[in-house]
């Protein structure tokens, strides 16, 4: 259980004569009795230390789970929303639980009735029952809302998840993090919890990881998880202070605090990274920027840039030869894109493009542009 949960305000409910629209039955498998349930707890958590599973789940009757925002429309139409409704009618909590079904699956572990225990915790045995009696359990909301259907996944049948465990075990994610904001969020493939400080995302192939600050706000920026995908580390220390995140989609976004936070992804990321990075290069100063033309750049703060083409792959383009490119049109030069990155010759540097090359002469400190 996480030490700092949020519990949402009390709502005004339905009436005290609202006839219950949820219709439980007592479960059919002899899994669910209380020792059965303590021993599927151990066995739960061991299967999640061991494969790393999002969940400490049980093991199912079939694969019925249903995510968060699936309940939170179920219970607006139960009980208006009200996770801790009381009415006397012998039906409590947000999904309107009545205390036989509620002890039949395993509430007990949380408080002795649905309207006294933590949303999250309801919706716990709520997937248990789901599990067990299918959407029929709700027969005229779940039909209300449209979940009457096909079973969704991904709802969790126990309360930890790898996101909360991260929370719980480590001191340092709870002082960065401060208290929850709502409900974990999520299903089978990404879950994510937003806290006071920051965001911790889960998927299977990732894990648990943390967002903050300028790089979280980035991120969402950009899109979020639907559009980056999710990071895959958590935040790290940079070069001066700086910070970094990785995402699954194959960028990062690079924090420091005289440029922000920017994003470079695919094949610029690799050729910074290859380059050296913030400690060489610079960090981004700008996102990956598209030309027009089916070409990319970041700038960097060391006075150079990264330009990607299909034809000739990412290379960088510095000082005073980037600033001469650019005055003559860039890749829409006669020079069009580079085709190698800047290397030293006996008189300065020189940097190759597609239509020539342009040098830099050390004695001089000029620029000459040839055209082939």
């Amino acid at each position: 259980m996480s030490p700092a949960r949020i519990i949402p305000a009390r709502l005004s409910g339905p009436d005290s004569d609202r006839p219950a629209r949820g219709r439980h039955r007592a479960p059919r498998s002899p899994f669910f009795g209380p020792g059965a349930r303590r021993r599927a707890g151990r066995l739960s958590f061991v299967a999640a230390v061991a494969t790393a599973l999002p969940l400490l789940v049980v093991p199912a009757t079939s694969a019925n789970a249903a995510t968060t925002s699936d309940w939170e429309r179920l219970a607006v139409c139960e009980s208006g929303g009200n996770w801790s409704i009381n009415t006397g009618n012998g039906y409590y909590g947000g999904l309107q639980f009545s205390t036989s079904t509620w002890n039949a699956f395993g509430g007990q572990e949380f408080a002795s009735r649905a309207d006294l225990a933590h949303p999250q915790e309801q919706m716990v045995v709520a997937n248990r029952t789901l599990r067990e009696q299918g959407w029929g359990a709700w027969p005229s909301c779940s039909r209300s809302v449209g979940l009457s259907g096909g079973p969704t996944t991904g709802g969790p049948t126990e309360l930890i998840t790898a996101i909360t465990d991260r929370y719980d075990r480590e001191s340092a994610i709870r002082s960065r993090m401060g208290s929850l904001r709502g409900l974990e969020q999520g299903d089978a493939s990404l879950r994510w919890q937003v806290y006071a400080g920051g965001r911790t995302y889960w998927s299977p192939s990732a894990g648990a990881h943390t967002l903050y600050g300028g790089i979280l706000g980035k991120f969402l920026a950009l899109g979020g998880a639907p559009s980056r995908g999710v990071p895959t580390t958590d935040e790290t220390s940079a070069y001066d202070r700086g910070a970094y995140n990785d995402f699954a989609k194959g960028g990062s976004i690079y924090w420091s605090r005289s440029t922000s936070a920017h994003e470079v992804k695919n094949a610029i990321r690799t050729k910074w990274r290859v380059l050296g990075a913030e400690r060489a290069a610079g960090y981004p100063t700008t996102d990956e920027v598209g030309t027009g033309d089916g070409a990319a750049y970041n700038d960097f703060n060391n006075k150079n840039s990264i330009y990607w083409t299909s034809p000739y792959g990412a290379h960088q383009v510095r000082g005073s030869i980037r600033t001469t490119w650019r005055s003559l049109g860039a890749g829409q030069s006669e020079l069009g894109y580079p085709t190698s990155d800047e290397y030293s010759t006996p008189t300065g540097a020189r940097s190759d493009f597609a239509g020539g090359y342009i040098t830099w002469d050390r004695a001089t400190n000029t620029n000459r542009v040839v055209l082939s």
